[in-house]
């Protein structure tokens, strides 16, 4: 993912464009220079989700050692998968502004087009794994804490 990135931001400066945003057309920097700034809000949300969603794996991958070594009670685990959901949650929310941002752009005040799409699939989709790891590191935190509990009683 991070070459993706890295890769975007190289191409985009030097006026190598041959992508859409929105319905826009992109062919050459007068394409890019007539752009509103709702499109480049849009592009800079989606660039710092992207970004939010590279930290989330970050997490995922520190946690991924005790995974294998089956120390799932850890305080670092259940840390790092609460951080994860979090920064996925909030990219979810971030790329769902993104493409509010991105309509609203393209609305021009006459007429209203509702398209069906898959795109609101995606966030819906991310909000759904960063919810679902914030649930395990909470049963984690609770089954840490029983099992603090059950040794003080043996």
């Amino acid at each position: 993912m991070i070459p993706g990135l890295a890769g975007f931001l190289i191409i985009l400066p030097f006026g190598i464009f041959n992508t859409s945003i929105g319905n826009v057309s992109l062919n050459g920097y007068e394409d890019v220079s007539s752009l509103s700034m709702l499109y480049w809000l849009a592009v800079t949300i989606s660039i710092i989700s992207y970004i939010l969603m590279l930290v989330a794996l970050y997490y995922l991958k520190r946690t991924e050692r005790y995974f294998l070594d089956n120390n799932l009670l850890k305080k670092q685990v259940i840390k790092n998968l609460d951080n994860s959901g979090l920064y996925l949650v909030i990219s979810a929310i971030a790329v769902t502004v993104s493409y509010l941002l991105t309509w609203i752009a393209d609305f021009n005040g006459t007429t209203i087009s509702v398209q069906y799409g898959n795109n609101i699939f995606v966030p819906l989709f991310i909000i759904i794994v960063g919810l679902f790891f914030k649930l395990i590191s909470n049963t984690l935190k609770n089954v840490r804490l029983m099992k603090a509990e059950h040794d003080l009683t043996i």
